[in-house]
């Protein structure tokens, strides 16, 4: 017998969708080191957050090491993780 307990819960990572691929109501998520985080000149009361990939690609190839900007208001919650028996992309240098 399955009880609601035996269900699915929550959320469940999807396939990597292109950004001009997205649509609107689809759910992000972004997975990076932080690599730098500042006031936004542009938006008053607002943070920019600089991230570069964590999560690389198999090994033995490059990971994309662009950086990722997110402007998003002071008290935004991110969900943070922390390795454990995994290799991580380096941060690499701020470009």
């Amino acid at each position: 017998m399955t009880t609601a307990h035996d269900q699915p819960y929550g959320l469940m990572f999807g396939d990597a969708v292109a950004a001009s691929e997205l649509r609107e109501g689809q759910i992000v998520v972004l997975d990076g080191h932080v690599i730098g985080v500042s006031p936004d000149p542009d938006v008053p009361g607002s943070v920019r957050v600089l991230l570069r990939r964590a999560l690389g690609p198999p090994p033995g190839t490059d990971p994309d090491q662009r950086p990722i900007e997110v402007v998003c208001p002071p008290d935004m919650l991110f969900g943070t993780a922390a390795p454990h028996n995994i290799d991580l992309a380096p941060p690499g240098a701020d470009s």
